[in-house]
């Protein structure tokens, strides 16, 4: 895949309503879920579109060993849209660590969705062999 055709997909996705999942929605931050999650901030949520279209970031791919497909993690080159999301621990509403990368997965059920995590967590996924790295998305 390439940077313009994830470009695409992320901005249908988003025309479709299915980019942003419940489990990572802004408005669902006041719900307490049952797992760790990430929240997307709301400025990181409504600049995904605008910042996609405008091709503002750059992407690479990670093969997660966990679950077929591949991950990419974005780094908007906006640094008004920092964090990205939040991430809240179970049973809590509020949000203890912060993110600063989107990533994309495209789950059997939920189709290419979008939600937060840190560098440092992705690093040290790759570090124990959990993700692998693939290259950066030209």
């Amino acid at each position: 895949m390439t940077k313009a055709e994830l470009a695409n997909a992320i901005v249908e996705a988003a025309g479709s309503g299915s980019l942003v999942i419940p489990k990572h929605d802004p408005a669902s931050g006041s719900v307490v879920w049952p797992s760790f999650r990430t929240v997307l901030t709301a400025p990181a949520s409504e600049s995904i579109v605008n910042g996609f279209s405008s091709g503002s970031f750059t992407v690479t791919e990670y093969k997660d060993r966990k679950h077929s497909g591949s991950q990419y993690v974005v780094q908007m080159t906006d640094p008004n849209v920092t964090p990205v999301a939040v991430g809240i621990p179970s049973g809590s509403t509020t949000g203890s660590r912060e993110c600063d990368r989107f990533v994309l997965v495209s789950g059997l059920k939920q189709g290419l969705h979008i939600y937060g995590d840190s560098q440092v967590t992705i690093d040290e996924r790759v570090a124990s062999g959990t993700l692998s790295l693939i290259g950066e998305l030209e």
